[in-house]
């Protein structure tokens, strides 16, 4: 692959090539392993070699994240790279497709929101937070993959803890946790098409943690499809 690196141009190509074609998330780690040969595994090259290679991921970002001209953009998420489509073009892509796109209540984005911004956390914790008993709607956001069990607490009866997932980044399109907005902004990360949702109230809450029927016009759609 040493003949890629030559050329900024090439080397964006067969990148966006790569990304497209790999069918999920690829990362930098395996970037460098495809485009960095053993020989130059210890030398100065190396290093050279990985700066031309984001530069090359820089290259696809303006391309497809700053034109407008594009259906899809380059997400990062932590060290992960992949192509969505853009989320005003949901509609179109639904029709076409024949799915519905992921919505949340309210309830589970207030769920979600807490873990986020309090991880490691348990779910005593959570409800005492919320409330109301929260162990349906964690089951929901572990069954979607947004929350992961990350170990127990060393208190009595060892209960789980809760963290957010590499998932929860690409669907609300964060590089790292260090993106998420301050607290008190937290609705603008939950938010599409000026559609504001309060993930803090609680007001139409059953005991269980679900919701009621009105709850349903609260619903907010994810940040474009993750294909």
């Amino acid at each position: 692959m040493e003949e890629y690196l030559s050329d900024i141009n090439e080397l964006q190509s067969v990148i966006e090539a790569i990304i497209f074609t790999s069918g999920e998330p690829i990362s930098y780690s395996k970037l460098f392993e495809i485009f960095i040969a053993k020989k130059y595994a210890e030398q100065k090259d190396y290093i050279i070699i990985k700066k031309k290679i984001k530069e090359a991921v820089n290259l696809i970002k303006i391309e497809f994240n700053e034109k407008k001209n594009h259906g899809i953009y380059l997400s990062e998420n932590g060290e992960y790279l992949s192509f969505k489509t853009k989320a005003e073009h949901y509609m179109a892509i639904s029709e076409f497709l024949a799915v519905k796109l992921q919505k949340f209540t309210r309830v589970q984005l207030e769920t979600l929101a807490v873990i986020a911004y309090k991880q490691p956390v348990i779910k005593s914790e959570i409800e005492q937070i919320r409330g109301v008993d929260s162990g349906n709607v964690i089951r929901f956001l572990l069954d979607k993959s947004l929350i992961r069990i990350a170990g127990r607490k060393d208190v009595i009866g060892k209960p789980l803890i809760y963290k957010t997932t590499n998932f929860f980044l690409e669907v609300f399109n964060l590089k790292s946790l260090d993106e998420l907005p301050a607290e008190k902004d937290m609705n603008d990360l939950f938010a599409l098409h000026n559609n504001q949702i309060n993930i803090n109230a609680n007001d139409n809450n059953n005991k269980n943690g679900e919701t009621d029927d009105n709850d349903n016009k609260d619903l907010n759609e994810t940040q474009g499809f993750l294909f």
